[in-house]
């Protein structure tokens, strides 16, 4: 294992080429690995990244499977990704048995101010009154990493839905977003009302909503990187 580190590591240190695409690891519980991680060139035919002593690379030399892992001090795999993606994937990152590796597991997505979901795997549930109106208590919030001071606009308590800051589909007849804004980077989604029909068979599970321009203080939505979430459902009794 240690021989196979080494290769990796000369490896890394051999490719030279110049790069400025660069990677945001974030939410780590090794703190030390959360951070911009600078392109440095090519390892294994896909881009490497270095923050420090920390690598982002994609390898074959630690164990038999390809994987993006991140090194600690260029040698202790603290985290892996079995996603064989040219570039570093998002999602599904995973600790390791290396004593340094610290749940939880990070995301990672290219730098920039970027949209983050409290949960990926998300769905809402219709309230004990049976009536199409829908349990918020367990609502999912959204926030903005304050890359370069991006910021949600507006004021704390604003409703993004109703000016028109963002844009819903396939909510069903009867049922209002609301997000409200919290403060300058945390956003929370409930909905309001009675769904028209409201049996099981009339689940929903492919809701979905796009931010417009005006919902960031940048005014471009292209340069946020919008976090994954997988299941966006309402789930009728």
């Amino acid at each position: 294992m240690k021989n196979s580190l080494i290769i990796l590591l000369l490896t890394i240190l051999l490719s030279t080429a110049a790069f400025g695409n660069n990677y945001i690891v974030y939410g780590a519980g090794d703190p030390l690995a959360n951070g911009i991680y600078f392109e440095q060139g090519i390892n294994e035919g896909h881009p490497y990244y270095k923050n420090g002593t920390y690598i982002l690379a994609y390898t074959e030399f630690i164990g038999c499977m390809y994987k993006w892992v991140i090194l600690k001090d260029s040698i202790d795999m603290i985290y892996k990704n079995y996603n064989i993606s040219y570039a570093p994937p998002y999602n599904d990152w995973q600790i390791t048995c290396n004593m340094y590796s610290v749940s939880p597991a990070p995301v990672v997505f290219p730098e920039g101010p970027a949209l983050l979901y409290s949960q990926q795997y998300f769905a809402y549930n219709e309230s004990s009154l049976n009536d199409g109106s829908i349990d918020n208590s367990n609502s999912l919030f959204i926030s903005l990493t304050n890359y370069n001071n991006e910021v949600f606009t507006g004021n704390n308590g604003d409703d993004f839905f109703a000016s028109n800051k963002v844009q819903f589909q396939n909510v069903p007849s009867g049922l209002i977003p609301f997000l409200e804004k919290i403060n300058d980077t945390l956003l929370q989604l409930s909905f309001i009302g009675n769904a028209l029909l409201n049996n099981p068979i009339n689940n929903v599970m492919n809701i979905s909503f796009v931010f417009m321009n005006t919902a960031y203080s940048g005014n471009d939505t292209s340069l946020v990187f919008r976090g994954l979430l997988l299941i966006k459902s309402l789930l009728f009794k």
